[in-house]
């Protein structure tokens, strides 16, 4: 017996036909591992779930499946709000109009208050933007709001580093 089967894992070759809703790119061992991932989390192994979600998204990124997985994951195993916040804010930027995914993250977003979605928003877009100077000016903005001095100031430092803008902080 494999150790997949002796934690109550089947393998099995899933077929991508079967799954019409998943992205057509993906290769067969990506597939593999969702189900896997899947199987365990519904087994209460959300170590193993967790683990399984990491290896696709190392892979993919931005596979959906994998996010949502991760979300709940994160919902599950007590993770800081922010992490949560990370993933249900990914979700809706990649897949803004994605039944499932408004619905998995709508309470989440609903119920956080609105700094730290705001202050989220900011970062992931920081990280994720083209435009990282900009990301981070308003990032910084949002600091300065909030009296947050340090962080307001590195964050206008990222933004002068990547827009080759010289600034003098008094």
């Amino acid at each position: 017996r494999s150790s997949n089967d002796q934690r109550g894992l089947r393998s099995f070759k899933v077929n991508t036909d079967d799954f019409p809703q998943m992205n057509l790119l993906q290769t067969q061992p990506t597939v593999e591992l969702l189900v896997a991932a899947y199987q365990a989390w519904q087994l209460g192994q959300v170590a193993q779930a967790e683990q399984l979600y990491r290896q696709v998204l190392e892979k993919q990124p931005q596979q959906r499946d994998a996010l949502l997985g991760m979300l709940a994951v994160s919902q599950s195993n007590g993770s800081d709000q922010s992490i949560v916040l990370g993933y249900a804010l990914q979700l809706r930027r990649l897949y803004p109009k994605d039944q499932e995914v408004r619905f998995a993250t709508g309470r989440i977003l609903e119920y956080a208050p609105n700094d730290q979605v705001s202050e989220t928003e900011l970062k992931l877009a920081q990280r994720s933007s083209e435009n990282v100077a900009e990301a981070s000016y308003r990032l910084g903005l949002f600091y300065v709001e909030q009296q947050r001095w340090a962080e307001a100031q590195s964050a206008f430092l990222r933004q002068s580093e990547r827009s080759h803008i010289k600034l003098i902080i008094v």
